[in-house]
């Protein structure tokens, strides 16, 4: 069982990097002398704090004291890993715990380097004579696990510069004094071990990509909050080292990407460097990720994600109350489609040329670009709500409803010219669904002083028993609606007019004049729609992994005690000043006093 031990360091190492606590700004300097040790062409930095602010915060004690997390700490999915650890605790004569806050009394410090493509850790242990003892205990534990084995001895031991270290499984495991070296390069270990006995050789903290990205990071507003771990990459060179090529290419040829992440991936080929920030609080934890930004980058092709001289902010129509999920965000979709040309490669090119004319015949000879997408203001929301079911009958498969909701730029003229695209539109589903053989839609209208909307629902065949439910399109009753200068294109009929009567009642939203893009997701709501949709989950987890209905209904099980732990996540993205994305998570709150098994 012993071949289990470098898979579960791995995941210690995993939850050093993402559940720590306790670093200040002022701390940067404890850790100035590992610093120093790592060479200077470090590409990524990633700095944690000792293991104990983990066992000791709060956010710690609310996840694991969880109901949710209760049920999946003891259930028979974890059985393994509870066996796993407690056969290591027992080889190494001493709880995980105790033994990370030995091995971590300033915190974790791990560096990517450029030319070897290695790994290097550095952490100082609780003494030099109990990391000699407990190296050695390793040493003779991976020994006696090869001979009991009949095994040949998997241990390579070696002296360089009065340094002593030990490869097991490819990973080198040296002493300095009282500090631990870990790196999967030998030569990498060397330029280390370098650096300890010649003081002399300049390290990381004496580069300018160190300097600067540290200097600017401590006057970043979350490193004021007393972040628990953080992360500076030097982008020039992870652009240089040829590692994904894909996401610094000039022309990609994912237009999905470009879409969603526009802004983001211009980003990464222009920034010298960037940064992320972990935080924790009782009950919630926060990631920022951080890089300069500046409105030279963006401008002609990528104006479309951030807006003139990066000013495009987003304008949140409707709250995000009741819905799954809602995203409001600014995004220029015709100036997107129209410069498809100077940002995709020749491929993607000639895919979108032969889009648009199948788009423009759909839309009456209309231009896609110009005449439809330039109709709408680059402010747009996405929401997704759960949709009820008012028939008996349901559908097998029950989806969420979602829509799109924008603001005219001239209304008066295009509401009439897009009531007509939709109706032409739904009678193209119709034609396609009878040569499909699928069922037929009914349109429908409903006009106020003050609103409009255009509706087509699905007809129920009542010659046709359904003994597995209805069809999945019944799932979808597409709307179109206009109230005032807005124009909503929703999934079903139900949500538009749930938009359209929430619309006549929005007052004025406090949005924060930088934001660009924000981002709500309730998880309690998504587990709920995943559990009414579990045993077609199930079914799908058999068919497409081979699994057995068992194993298949305990992957999922798992899946919906993970979404438990979580309430909700919130994501903002701006790009002015800088360029910051942050994600908050907001756990679900203590329900259970007990201990449980826990770890």
């Amino acid at each position: 069982m012993f071949h289990r031990i470098p898979s579960l360091l791995h995941w210690v190492a995993v939850v050093w990097i993402l559940l720590l606590s306790g670093l200040s700004a002022s701390q940067l300097a404890i850790g100035e002398e590992l610093i120093r040790l790592l060479p200077e062409s470090t590409m990524v930095y990633v700095h944690v704090s000792p293991a104990q602010n983990i066992l000791q915060h709060p956010l710690r004690k609310t996840i694991q004291d969880s109901e949710a997390f209760q049920e999946l700490w003891n259930s028979d999915e974890l059985k393994e890993l509870r066996g796993g650890i407690a056969f290591v605790e027992l080889l190494l004569g001493a709880k995980l715990e105790r033994l990370a806050q030995y091995l971590s009394l300033e915190g974790v410090h791990l560096a990517i380097e450029e030319k070897t493509k290695g790994v290097v850790l550095l952490s100082k242990a609780r003494s030099n004579r109990w990391l000699k003892d407990y190296m050695a205990k390793i040493v003779s534990l991976a020994r006696n696990d090869a001979t009991n084995k009949k095994q040949p001895d998997p241990v390579k031991q070696a002296i360089y510069r009065g340094v002593e270290g030990f490869e097991i499984n490819k990973v080198i495991f040296a002493q300095m004094d009282d500090t631990l070296l870990v790196c999967n390069r030998g030569e990498l270990a060397k330029t280390v071990i370098d650096r300890f006995n010649e003081p002399s050789i300049s390290g990381l903290n004496s580069t300018d990509f160190y300097r600067n990205a540290t200097a600017d990071l401590q006057l970043h507003p979350a490193f004021q909050e007393s972040p628990i771990a953080w992360v500076i990459a030097d982008v020039d060179a992870v652009r240089s080292s040829g590692i994904a090529k894909e996401l610094f290419s000039n022309k990609p040829r994912d237009f999905a990407a470009e879409l969603l992440l526009g802004g983001v991936l211009m980003l990464a080929k222009k920034t010298p460097w960037a940064a992320g920030i972990l935080t924790w609080e009782e009950n919630r934890a926060r990631m920022c990720v951080t890089s300069p930004s500046e409105k030279a980058w963006f401008r002609d092709k990528h104006e479309f994600y951030v807006g003139p001289e990066a000013s495009g902010t987003e304008v949140s129509a409707f709250p995000d109350h009741g819905s799954i999920a809602t995203l409001s965000t600014y995004r220029n979709l015709s100036e997107l489609w129209l410069r498809a040309g100077d940002l995709f490669n020749q491929n993607t090119n000639d895919q979108l040329a032969q889009a648009d004319n199948t788009l423009t015949t759909l839309f009456s000879g209309k231009d896609f670009g110009a005449d439809i997408l330039g109709a709408i203001e680059p402010q747009i929301q996405l929401l997704v709500r759960e949709q009820s079911f008012a028939n008996k009958l349901q559908p097998s498969i029950r989806l969420p409803s979602f829509a799109f909701v924008g603001t005219l730029k001239h209304p008066e003229g295009m509401q009439r010219e897009l009531k007509r695209i939709f109706q032409s539109f739904v009678g193209f589903l119709n034609i396609v669904g009878a040569m499909e053989g699928r069922a037929q839609l009914d349109l429908d209208s409903a006009l106020t002083e003050s609103s409009k909307i255009y509706w087509a629902e699905y007809i129920v065949d009542a010659d046709k028993k359904y003994a597995n439910g209805l069809p999945i399109e019944f799932n979808f009753s597409p709307a179109l609606a206009f109230y005032d200068d807005k124009i909503v294109l929703a999934s079903s009929i139900h949500l538009a007019k749930e938009l359209v009567t929430e619309a006549s009642r929005l007052s004025p939203m406090n949005v924060k004049p930088t934001d660009h893009t924000v981002m709500t997701i309730d998880t309690v709501q998504v587990k709920r729609l995943l559990n009414d949709n579990r045993d077609q989950l199930i079914a799908q987890n058999m068919l497409e992994k081979g699994n057995s209905k068992k194993s298949a209904s305990r992957e999922v099980e798992t899946l919906l005690s993970l979404l438990s732990l979580i309430e909700q996540i919130d994501a903002r993205l701006v790009f002015d000043p800088r360029a910051d994305i942050e994600i908050e998570m907001r756990f679900q709150a203590r329900t259970s006093d007990t201990d449980g098994g826990n770890p």
